[in-house]
């Protein structure tokens, strides 16, 4: 992160760029994050290892064509895509490991994107329930409203 970056961040987990590609209705909310940080009122993060999970689902589900058409498009979002070096993946790690002894559930792979929202202080944005397990330790805003 730039040393100048004072915007509040949001981050996206693989499900809410997913909406947003596939024009889900949750989809019109990343659009409004994404409208924002255009207008520079917010910054937007995703890990490399998330854009890496919507990248093999639309190519599973639409052909390895299409997965470049996706990743072309990121190229014009306002996203800034981390990296997952060592700092972020021990963080993952960590919350994968506390999250294991609760006996709740995350993926390894969500975990880069809630570790990233901690790193920046942020706020995670999805709709995959998942993310229930570490919302005592992430800021999370739901996608789905109805999820409660």
């Amino acid at each position: 992160m730039a040393e100048g970056d004072r915007l509040p961040w949001v981050v996206f987990d693989a499900f809410a760029l997913m909406a947003y590609v596939r024009r889900e209705a949750a989809g019109e909310t990343v659009a409004a994050f994404l409208r924002e940080a255009q207008s520079g009122a917010l910054a937007v993060a995703m890990c490399v290892v998330n854009v890496g999970e919507v990248l093999y689902n639309h190519a599973h589900r639409h052909g390895a064509a299409a997965a470049e058409l996706v990743l072309g498009l990121l190229g014009t979002l306002p996203i800034r895509v981390i990296a997952a070096d060592l700092p972020l993946t021990q963080a993952a790690a960590a919350l994968k490991a506390s999250v294991k002894g609760s006996g709740r559930s995350i993926s390894y792979a969500d975990c880069f994107a809630a570790a990233l929202a901690q790193q920046l202080d942020g706020t995670l944005v999805t709709g995959d329930r998942e993310f229930e397990a570490v919302e005592d330790v992430v800021r999370v805003e739901w996608l789905d409203a109805t999820r409660r």
